[in-house]
């Protein structure tokens, strides 16, 4: 069901004589978290999150909004009734956004990824759990990296870009322009997703193929959550939110479709019920 069809569903649930508030979710390219364009369009790992919630929150009026990342959260700072899903719960953001308890989704965390045929060259960096030591990469100029900008991949990436020079570090807007670097050889590695991996193999056939090494350091998993604006609608939205993940228990319904994007074991660990429970 594309997003038209779906906000309209809503609206004749909630019905002509109800007054309701209207909850707004912010949308970016970011695939396959969102994907705003193309055949594929809607069908995004968060895109099904949020239909989830716009078709169980009928209290809410329900809109799309799609920007870029960094304005997403200004709007959430400056607004009420702005949602975002996906969110990464972070100190800094904790500061002028509020917070759902429990997770929506447990996801796999950034990890380095380079083409397989060069991937001996990491191996004098990783650990013998197999992990990369970004401190020992780090010290390495010979290595050429990217990055997405505006996205917290998590303390030790943020780390590693805060202490490398820029022609070690490439910052880009978007994971597909990171992914096509590194795919053409033009830069030795990136740290992303490997949902986001997956995603650029199936729209861009004949890429080069690629491996994904975790972080030492960094947890395996992260857990993401709905951020809302810190007024009186976005509570009310935080807490609906709450009430039917608990109600449906988790992993929640929606996570279901995160496995075309997973290798079936990597899918087979996350919807496992340690995970959730945590």
């Amino acid at each position: 069901m594309n997003w038209k069809s779906l906000l309209l569903l809503a609206a004749l649930v909630l019905g002509h004589g109800a007054a309701a508030e209207r909850l707004t979710w912010i949308i970016n390219d970011f695939p396959p978290g969102h994907v705003i364009s193309g055949e594929r369009a809607g069908t995004g790992i968060f895109d099904i999150e949020i239909k989830y919630f716009v078709a169980h929150l009928p209290d809410f009026t329900h809109a799309i909004r799609v920007t870029a990342n960094i304005r997403a959260w200004t709007l959430l700072k400056e607004q009420d009734g702005i949602c975002i899903a996906g969110a990464v719960d972070t100190p800094e953001r904790r500061q002028f956004a509020l917070f759902n308890q429990l997770p929506a989704l447990a996801v796999l965390a950034p990890r380095v990824l380079t083409r397989r045929d060069e991937a001996s060259r990491f191996d004098r960096f990783r650990t013998e759990a197999g992990e990369i030591d970004l401190a020992r990469l780090a010290a390495d100029p010979s290595l050429r990296a990217a990055r997405t900008v505006d996205r917290p991949l998590g303390q030790a990436i943020d780390q590693f870009s805060s202490t490398v020079g820029s022609h070690q570090l490439t910052n880009l807007p978007t994971s597909k322009l990171a992914l096509m670097m590194l795919d053409k050889g033009h830069v030795d590695y990136a740290f992303g997703y490997v949902t986001e991996l997956t995603y650029y193999h199936a729209t861009h056939p004949g890429s080069a193929e690629m491996v994904a090494f975790p972080i030492a350091g960094q947890p395996h998993i992260l857990y993401t959550r709905i951020a809302c604006s810190d007024g009186p609608i976005g509570r009310r939205a935080i807490e609906g939110i709450d009430r039917l993940l608990g109600r449906v228990g988790l992993p929640p319904p929606y996570f279901a479709a995160t496995a075309r994007w997973y290798d079936p074991e990597d899918f087979r660990q996350l919807s496992s019920q340690a995970i959730w429970t945590r």
